[in-house]
């Protein structure tokens, strides 16, 4: 009877770690199992569904706003060519095709994924690329729209590059917790950290 007792507390503590992985936060002193390091900083680890829920619903702000444009009723352009309209245009249409199509997509691969490095870095690409394109779009509308056009979306990029350094955080923490302790990188290796950090800091 003692045997059996002493298994069946082993499974339900072994249970409740399970359910409490994903919530973990880290630091200095505490490690998930042996030869695995925490983040050197000491940072929480944002929590991910919170984090895709986030972006679903920011995303989908900015499809709206990038919809209420009305890029045919901006100004003429120097000399009064009417370039930058088709300009924004295009760039608007590609916009809404992948925050239409592919992001939801993606984010949803990351969910059912539980924030595996693959899908989680590949979503963090297209969210980075998307930043980029909104920043773009947003600094037409300021030149060339209609008043008050570029507010919603300046207030979406805003949003989109806090969600980017957040999901950045995310995979960086995460990847330090897959290196093995005392683990020095070898000279001319890029790791995930500095790609990320790179790309987060890119000025607008």
């Amino acid at each position: 009877m003692k045997r059996l007792a002493a298994i069946i507390v082993l499974l339900s503590s072994a249970s409740l770690f399970a359910q409490n992985a994903g919530i973990q936060t880290v630091s200095v002193t505490t490690h998930r199992r042996q030869g695995i390091v925490s983040n050197s900083a000491g940072t929480a680890q944002p929590e991910l569904g919170s984090l895709l829920s986030d972006l679903n619903q920011a995303t989908s702000a900015t499809n709206i706003h990038i919809s209420a444009l009305q890029v045919d009723n901006w100004k003429t352009g120097w000399l009064k060519s009417n370039s930058h309209k088709r300009e924004a245009r295009e760039l608007a249409a590609s916009l809404q095709n992948n925050l239409r199509d592919a992001m939801p997509g993606l984010i949803s691969q990351a969910q059912d994924s539980r924030g595996s490095m693959s899908a989680t870095f590949t979503l963090y690409n297209d969210l980075s690329a998307v930043v980029e394109s909104v920043g773009v779009l947003d600094n037409m509308a300021v030149s060339f729209g209609r008043k008050g056009d570029s507010n919603p979306l300046h207030s979406d990029y805003v949003v989109l590059q806090q969600l980017r350094q957040q999901l950045a955080s995310y995979i960086q923490i995460t990847a330090d917790l897959l290196e093995p302790v005392n683990k020095v990188p070898r000279p001319g290796i890029v790791t995930y950290g500095t790609i990320l950090s790179a790309s987060a800091q890119t000025p607008r």
